[in-house]
């Protein structure tokens, strides 16, 4: 079975005044590289995050918040 792979920008040039961009550069990796390094570094941030906001008592697990 072929391993699946994730192309990400690793260069990119921004037009500040337009807003603009293009990727002038980017990276090839492997599934098991993106799962290291950009899924779980995310889940690692969203983890502490939710563990501040349970700790501080900002947010009770179970409630859901409304706007």
């Amino acid at each position: 079975m072929k391993k699946k792979t994730h192309v990400l920008p690793s260069v990119v040039e921004c037009d500040l005044h337009t807003g603009e961009s293009r990727v002038l550069e980017y990276v090839e990796i492997t599934d098991d590289e993106y799962k290291k390094q950009v899924i779980e570094p995310l889940a690692k941030i969203f983890y502490e995050a939710m563990k501040r906001d349970i700790e501080s008592g900002k947010f009770k697990p179970g409630e859901i918040k409304k706007d």
